[in-house]
């Protein structure tokens, strides 16, 4: 489980160190001159922001699709402070797939 830059790690890590499931919150899909955004192929849960100021959500979305992750998207920013709540339902909700 990851936020932002921590979401990025949480990912790349993945393909190198065995997990049952990525819970990613505003994840940067590129990271300048690091790797895209890769992760295994795990059940992935991934909250966005439609306002994030720093990820357009396009990308995320795309990226998500590509992996078939559950997405949920919030009328948030970038540090998602008004979705707390809702943030972990959806960690509990892929905590409770596993």
């Amino acid at each position: 489980a990851g936020s932002s830059l921590g979401a990025y790690i949480s990912a790349i890590t993945s393909l190198k160190v065995p997990v049952k499931g990525l819970f990613l919150m505003v994840p940067p899909t590129t990271m300048g001159p690091m790797p895209a955004l890769d992760a295994a192929p795990v059940p992935i849960s991934v909250v966005h922001a439609w306002g994030d100021e720093l990820i357009p959500a396009a990308e995320v979305i795309r990226w998500a699709g590509e992996r078939s992750a559950r997405l949920l998207l919030v009328d948030d920013g970038h540090r998602l402070s008004h979705h707390v709540e809702a943030s972990a339902q959806a960690f509990e909700a892929l905590l409770r797939s596993l």
